[in-house]
């Protein structure tokens, strides 16, 4: 296994938009905790 993560051995389309929905799920998290008062930790 590479160290780039679960997904580098895909296609470069498929390997695309599993990042993309990633991102996109992780914005989504990252809005719900910055509108979050606990907010307060990370780097």
């Amino acid at each position: 296994m590479s160290t780039l993560g679960p997904v580098d051995f895909r296609p470069g389309k498929e390997r695309t938009a599993t990042y993309a929905k990633a991102m996109k799920r992780q914005a989504k998290l990252n809005k719900k905790l910055n509108s979050s008062p606990s907010a307060t930790s990370g780097p």
